[in-house]
């Protein structure tokens, strides 16, 4: 008999079970403090979990004037705000994260929850719609910032290569999808600081 099972056959039933509690809350621990696990279209390995935010700035992404919204009810869209509405609550506001070991690249993350990201998290077919999906640090989250001139700026997707662009007119309501890079106008958008 080993000397394992031996002092585990003389500790009281009631050291045993304070035993089997502590292993599993320390496997409770370890699997909640773990990274969050990759959707298709990670192959970096890198989890949201892993990225804190470390932009405190707030930053608008405009287009013909109308803000980019997340909207619970009808998604990513470009938007007008009502009069004297504070932005802060209509998820208009953007941080735009580092990515590690990426010049110029981002997780765009609205200031509401949530990161930009390919409907699906995988396409890389141009016309899936552009929306907010919880965070997770995959490259389909990851976007390319060409400048435009300005603070006009484009966004390009790391995962697909293709840009966010404006569906159809910009108009209240119109939503984004992405498309093969153009340079055009619906490919560049006003991201000025939200303090100035």
């Amino acid at each position: 008999m080993s000397s394992a099972t031996s002092t585990r056959s003389t500790l009281p039933a009631y050291a045993l079970w304070a035993l089997r509690l502590l292993a599993l809350i320390a496997a409770l621990a370890v699997g909640m403090a773990g990274p969050a696990a990759a959707d298709p279209g990670d192959e970096s390995g890198v989890s949201r979990a892993a990225l804190p935010p470390t932009d405190p700035g707030l930053w608008w992404i405009k287009n013909n004037g109308l803000p980019l919204q997340d909207n619970a009810v009808a998604g990513v869209r470009l938007t007008q705000l009502p009069a004297g509405a504070n932005p802060v609550f209509f998820g208009v506001l953007w941080h735009f994260t580092p990515v590690p070991g990426k010049v110029n690249t981002y997780f765009v993350e609205n200031h509401n929850a949530g990161c930009l990201d390919i409907a699906d998290g995988i396409s890389t077919n141009p016309g899936v719609l552009i929306e907010v999906r919880q965070c997770d640090g995959t490259l389909s989250q990851q976007w390319v910032t060409p400048h435009h001139g300005g603070v006009r700026y484009g966004m390009t997707n790391v995962w697909s290569g293709l840009a966010a662009t404006v569906k159809g007119a910009a108009v209240p309501n119109a939503k984004l999808h992405q498309q093969p890079v153009n340079g055009s106008a619906a490919q560049s958008f006003d991201m000025p600081s939200f303090d100035s």
